[in-house]
């Protein structure tokens, strides 16, 4: 039987760098994750997310990366980076995707470069929550049916 563990990240409300939900949508373009437009999605829930990609170009497995920004009233109050569908060949390209991606959310959103702690929790796929910058950074780890999991990496 899997295990499973859930985290669930604090609320807070820091600041995130960019203050305007286009540049917030726009913020990971270069790594191919740009969002689309912000838009409601519940009562009081606002935000964008891209469209899943591979994790890379000649990626075989099925393994999928995307990014969602939540907010209110036009403001992100939190970011996060989503893998998808990670099967055992793939674990070793999904951390080293969300490493990568993760790296240059921290700087753009938080203003601080992605934690040393941080980068070993999502090498080794272990759930971690700490303070960074002007927010926090939390890595989550879920099953998602046999032999596959995911990992989000959320920024507030």
């Amino acid at each position: 039987m899997a295990a499973m563990l859930v985290l669930s990240p604090l609320t807070c409300f820091a600041a995130l760098k960019p203050d305007t939900p286009g540049e917030i949508c726009g913020v990971l373009k270069d790594t191919h994750l740009r969002a689309g437009g912000w838009e409601k999605i519940q009562d009081d829930i606002e935000g964008c997310s891209s469209a899943r990609r591979p994790l890379s170009s000649n990626s075989i497995g099925s393994a999928r990366i995307s990014f969602v920004a939540k907010g209110t009233a036009g403001a992100a109050t939190q970011v996060s980076l989503v893998i998808t569908a990670i099967a055992d060949q793939d674990k070793d390209a999904a951390s080293r995707e969300l490493i990568r991606a993760a790296k240059r959310l921290s700087v753009r959103v938080l203003g601080v470069s992605m934690p040393q702690s941080m980068i070993g929790a999502i090498t080794k796929r272990m759930p971690m929550h700490l303070p960074a910058g002007s927010g926090t950074i939390v890595l989550m780890t879920n099953t998602a049916g046999d032999k596959l999991y995911e990992m989000t990496l959320v920024m507030e």
